[in-house]
């Protein structure tokens, strides 16, 4: 099975690329935004973490994280951005393997793990992947798609992809795609690396 991690920036296209490629015979997607969310559930540690670092103002009137209090934190301070991701990822990666060696077992022979953290936080071990793709739109097209679903204001998020920080394992290839375009256009430029790729290791 080939790991290929898929991020980019808010409105990249890249939950609609996963979508999409997930539906064809083989491939399988996680999506690691969601899963971080179970990582503060109420009741984990990282409930009670996130709430001691950022304050009972995160925590909403049901007794979860206001995800979009914390969001308006984090996305505003790099520092505090940090701390969330200190928080949450050793947890959601020891969660996203898990699920992984589920799919191996079911026969999926490319996981698509989609998350933009996985080319820009120190704090997310790379040495899993065997491909990271970048999506690169530039940002009036990131912005047209984000208005589209009422979310543009999540077009400045985010930060552009960095080496990685640690040394666990070897480091994955990672490769830049044009995300500008149709939907089925991107989505045939990332399968085109996958596929490329997957024939490198055949050699």
């Amino acid at each position: 099975m080939i790991v290929v991690g898929l991020a980019g920036r808010a409105g990249s296209g890249k939950s609609a690329v996963a979508r999409t490629l997930a539906r064809r015979p083989g491939v399988a997607w996680i999506d690691l935004d969601e899963l971080a969310w179970t990582t503060y559930a109420p009741g984990t540690q990282g409930f009670a973490e996130v709430a001691r670092r950022f304050g009972r103002s995160v925590v909403a009137g049901n007794g979860t994280i206001d995800r979009a209090a914390l969001g308006r934190i984090v996305f505003s301070d790099d520092a505090a951005r940090d701390d969330l991701e200190r928080i949450v990822y050793p947890a959601l990666e020891a969660r996203w393997k898990s699920v992984a060696e589920e799919r191996r077992a079911a026969g999926t022979q490319v996981l698509l793990v989609e998350g933009a953290a996985i080319a820009t936080s120190r704090h997310v071990g790379r040495g899993d992947f065997d491909l990271i793709v970048w999506l690169d739109a530039p940002p009036d097209e990131r912005r047209a798609r984000l208005r589209e679903t009422g979310r543009e204001e999540h077009a400045d998020r985010g930060v552009e992809p960095t080496q990685p920080c640690d040394e666990r394992g070897p480091r994955p290839e990672m490769v830049r795609i044009d995300a500008r375009g149709t939907l089925d256009d991107v989505a045939a430029r990332v399968w085109a690396a996958i596929e490329r790729r997957s024939e490198s290791d055949r050699r």
